[in-house]
């Protein structure tokens, strides 16, 4: 059995809880485990006697209760119940989640995020993206389309993830979008990785932006700078196409160069084909940096139907 270990954090809520299909179907493709995660701000025991608090007690249960449900047989979507683990971690805040989760000696972290964009991501916070900044391993995120109050995770199950079961061929398409920095390229690995255990194409994706006289200067050229920088970007894949494919056997590579706006363009791209997920990296920012200037891995995330792997660059 792999030594993989794929942690999904829950808080009660439908919405953590639609990650759970993702996260089984993970966790079955690569034969490791699933850790479920319950964090809860108060004391572990009561100072006087030394048992667990109510809080304690209750997550205990949900998360025992998460767990029967997920790994029944004849589900089509399920894992055994001895692969499943669950912890409930008291005296965090929801906001240290990511570093909690740091601590666990997880392999990759399966969540989901509401799809939040300028002011009111300033002004409402959110524990997802809060996670995301603070995680030292790869996360998976999702965005549903539902934002249900509750769910039953058994019903969960028979949701369709778009990943193979073991042993089962299903066509498809991770897309790694670069920006030709090695920052960028350090979600490469995990992306390889999935697409060996899912049996998917990998895509290098460049999005060359359109030549501004604001940010670039006044260039009468413009037209044949942007076709230049193009064809820089086509060689840029290509080598790193070639990097990859010396030491990745089995896996096709593939790559793209398109023209526009890179949020935009990724998202649209990504709306046609075989695209099954999307592999970026993501600047830590500041919440006042992220409202004033946006961010690329910011918009995508939000935005994408699919789901989302992302890394922090370091």
């Amino acid at each position: 059995m792999s030594d993989q270990k794929i942690v999904i954090p829950l808080d009660g809520s439908g919405l953590a809880e639609k990650a759970l299909p993702f996260g089984v179907a993970l966790a079955r493709l690569r034969q490791g485990k699933l850790l479920l995660v319950k964090v809860v701000s108060g004391q572990s025991f009561s100072e006087s006697s030394g048992i667990a608090t109510p809080e304690v007690k209750e997550a205990s249960t949900y998360l025992e209760l998460i767990k029967k449900e997920i790994s029944q047989e004849g589900l089509p979507n399920w894992i055994s119940y001895d692969r499943i683990e669950t912890q409930v971690v008291a005296g965090h805040p929801a906001h240290e989640l990511g570093e909690v989760i740091n601590s666990l000696g997880a392999s990759q972290v399966v969540m989901t995020t509401h799809g939040r964009t300028g002011l009111s991501r300033f002004l409402m916070g959110s524990v997802a993206r809060d996670t995301l900044e603070r995680l030292q391993i790869p996360a998976i995120v999702l965005r549903p389309v539902e934002l249900a109050d509750s769910a039953l995770p058994m019903e969960l199950m028979y949701q369709k993830t778009g990943l193979p079961k073991p042993g089962e061929k299903v066509s498809g398409q991770i897309v790694v979008a670069l920006d030709g920095t090695p920052e960028a390229e350090g979600v490469l690995p995990p992306a390889l990785e999935l697409c060996k255990a899912a049996g998917f194409e990998l895509c290098l994706l460049r999005v060359v932006p359109p030549y501004t006289p604001i940010t670039d200067g006044i260039n009468y050229r413009a037209g044949e700078e942007t076709k230049e920088r193009q064809a820089e970007a086509e060689v840029y894949l290509e080598s790193v196409r070639n990097r990859l494919a010396g030491s990745e056997a089995g896996v096709s590579i593939v790559f793209e160069v398109l023209n526009g706006n890179p949020a935009e363009e990724i998202l649209e791209y990504t709306r046609h084909g075989k695209v099954s997920m999307l592999a970026m990296a993501s600047h830590i920012r500041s919440r006042l940096s992220t409202l004033m200037t946006g961010s690329v891995a910011e918009e995508v995330m939000d935005e994408s139907h699919l789901p989302v792997l992302m890394i922090q660059r370091n």
